[in-house]
C-alpha cells in the first residue's frame, strides 16, 4: 500500500547479501531475491559500492514488476491470452468479467503496485543519497541519476498500463509533517506529463555523465546494442519518452505531444533500416535467479488472435492472424481444446512453457520494433501518412514476412495497420495492446467481438485501485 510514501527516508528494495554476491556475476542482476536494504548501509550517503547495490535492486525490481502478473493481466483485459490454472478460476473471473476485487490477488497490490512503488522509493533514495558518494566522479554520479531517473519512470508507466483511468500517484517523495495527507492520484494525461518530466531529468543527467557509467548495468543492455553507456542508455530513455508522449497525445488530443514524441524518436535508437530486435532487454537465468516470467505451462492464446472473422477483409475488428505471416510461428495450434474456467481454446503458444530454454529468454523492455510502430502512430496523428506506411512496413516486411502496404488512405485504415503489427510482433512482450485498445476507445465488445466466456462481460479497461491504498486515503481515490 502506499503508505509508505510518508516516510521521512524511503528504503531500498535491495538484499545485500544477495547483492553482495551479484558484485561478483557477469551479470549483475543475478539474484535470488529483493528485500530491503539496511538504513544503516546508507546512513552517512551512498558511495560506489552501494549505489551498484541499489541500481542492480532497482533494475531487478522491474524485472519482476514486468514479469507473470502484467503480462498476463493485461493480455487478458486486452483479449489476447488465457492463464488457464485449474486452481485459480479469477484470472477468468474477474478479468474477464463484471468486476475486479479491489482487496483479491488481481486487484489488490502486489507485484503491480507494491513493488513498483518499492521501486520507486529505491530510485528516490539513489537521488537523495548519490551525491555524497566521494569515490565517484561527478560525472559518474549524474550517470547514476540518470539512470534511477529512468526506471522510476519506467516503473510509474508501468503502474499506469494496468491502471489507466483510474489514475496513479507520481510523487511520492517524503511527507515530512507526520500523519499529513498522501498525494493526490494524477489522471491519465498528468500522470504521462510527470513521467515524461521524469525522464526528461535523466536524459539531462545523461548527457552530463561522460563516456561510461561507474555501475555495471546487466547483460541485457549489451546484448542487442550498445544501450550500457551513457550515450547509449540516452537513447533507450529517448524511446521511453516517445512512448509516454504518444499515448497522452490519443488520450489527450494533445497534438503537441505527438511532435514531442518524434523530437524523443529522432534522439531514440529508432531506425528503420537496423534489426527490429536491436533494444534493452531484461535478461533471465537458471535458480537462483529470476527466471522468465513466461516460463509456465498454463498460458494459452485466445482464439480471436489466429482466426479471422470469416469473409472479412485484410483488416477485421478482431484482427486475426493473416495467412503467410511468419509470427504464427508465436502460435501453436492445438487438436484438443483446452477449456476450463468458463473459457476454451485451442491455441497455445512458443512465447510460454516450462522448458529450459523459456527459462532463460530475455525479455524486451523496449525495442526497435516498437519504436518505428510509436513513430507510425504519432505520424499518423500528424497527417505524414506516407511516412507511417513507411515505419508499418519496416516491421510488417521483415517481422511478418508479408507484402508491403501501400500507402494509407487515411488516419483510420493506418490506426488499423498499426495495431495489427503491434498485436503480433509485440505479443507477450508487455501491456501495448492493452493500451492501444484503451487509448483508441476500441476495449469494447463491437471491435473485440463478444464475451468468450458467455456471460456479461464489461471489458474493463484497467484494475482498480488497491483497497490498501483506499483505506490509506479514507476512500477518497478519485484522480486529479
Amino acid at each position: 500500500m502506499m503508505r509508505n510514501h510518508r516516510t521521512t527516508r524511503p528504503l531500498a528494495s535491495a538484499t545485500l547479501g544477495a547483492l553482495l554476491l551479484a558484485q561478483a556475476c557477469s551479470d549483475p542482476t543475478t539474484v535470488p531475491d529483493l528485500n530491503n536494504l539496511p538504513d544503516a548501509v546508507i546512513a552517512d550517503g551512498l558511495n560506489a559500492n552501494t549505489a551498484q547495490l541499489l541500481t542492480t535492486g532497482l533494475i531487478n525490481r522491474d524485472r519482476g514488476v514486468g514479469g507473470f502478473r502484467h503480462l498476463i493481466f493485461a493480455g487478458t483485459l486486452a483479449r489476447d491470452v488465457y492463464n488457464i490454472d485449474p486452481s485459480e478460476p479469477r484470472f477468468q473471473q474477474e478479468l474477464m468479467g463484471n468486476a475486479i476485487d479491489a482487496a483479491g490477488f488481481i486487484g489488490g497490490g502486489g507485484l503491480t503496485w507494491n513493488d513498483a512503488y518499492n521501486g520507486v522509493r529505491t530510485a528516490n533514495t539513489i537521488l537523495e543519497g548519490i551525491g555524497s558518494a566521494a569515490d565517484l566522479t561527478e560525472a559518474q554520479r549524474q550517470g547514476v541519476r540518470g539512470i534511477a531517473h529512468t526506471f522510476k519512470a519506467l516503473l510509474l508507466y508501468r503502474t499506469w498500463e494496468l491502471r489507466g483511468p483510474n489514475g496513479i500517484p507520481t510523487d511520492v517523495s517524503p511527507i515530512e509533517a507526520s500523519g499529513s495527507a498522501l498525494r493526490p492520484i494524477s489522471c491519465e494525461a498528468s500522470a504521462l506529463a510527470s513521467i515524461g518530466a521524469v525522464l526528461d531529468s535523466g536524459y539531462a543527467e545523461l548527457q552530463a555523465a561522460g563516456a561510461t557509467f561507474g555501475v555495471r548495468l546487466p547483460a541485457g543492455f549489451a546484448s542487442n546494442g550498445a544501450f550500457d553507456t551513457p550515450a547509449g542508455f540516452a537513447r533507450f530513455n529517448r524511446g521511453l519518452k516517445a512512448r509516454a508522449e504518444v499515448y497522452r497525445g490519443l488520450i489527450g488530443a494533445r497534438q503537441q505531444s505527438f511532435r514531442d514524441a518524434l523530437t524523443a524518436l529522432d534522439a531514440s535508437f529508432v531506425d528503420a533500416s537496423a534489426a527490429t530486435t536491436a533494444g534493452v532487454y531484461h535478461a533471465f537465468g537458471a535458480a537462483p535467479d529470476l527466471t522468465n516470467p513466461l516460463a509456465v505451462g498454463t498460458v494459452f492464446l485466445n482464439p480471436t488472435i489466429a482466426a479471422p472473422a470469416p469473409g472479412s477483409g485484410l483488416f477485421t475488428n478482431r484482427q486475426g492472424l493473416q495467412a503467410g505471416d511468419q509470427r504464427q510461428a508465436k502460435v501453436i495450434f492445438r487438436t484438443e481444446p483446452v477449456a476450463r474456467n468458463g473459457v476454451s481454446t485451442t491455441f497455445g503458444t512458443t512465447l510460454a512453457s516450462a522448458s529450459a530454454t523459456t527459462q532463460t529468454r530475455p525479455l524486451a523492455i523496449l525495442r526497435n520494433a516498437e519504436l518505428l510502430l510509436l513513430r507510425a502512430q504519432a505520424r499518423l496523428e500528424l497527417g505524414q501518412l506516407a511516412e507511417a506506411t513507411a515505419d508499418v512496413n519496416a516491421v510488417r516486411t521483415r517481422e511478418g514476412g508479408l507484402a508491403a502496404l501501400p500507402t494509407f488512405t487515411s488516419r483510420a485504415e493506418g490506426v488499423q495497420a498499426v495495431l495489427y503489427e503491434k498485436r503480433f510482433s509485440l505479443l507477450l512482450e508487455g501491456a501495448q495492446r492493452l493500451v492501444d485498445l484503451r487509448a483508441y476507445n476500441l476495449l469494447n465488445p463491437t471491435y473485440l467481438g463478444p464475451s468468450q466466456r458467455g456471460t456479461a462481460d464489461a471489458f474493463q479497461a484497467a484494475l482498480p485501485i488497491p483497497q490498501q491504498e483506499r483505506d490509506a486515503r479514507g476512500g477518497a481515490v478519485s484522480c486529479q
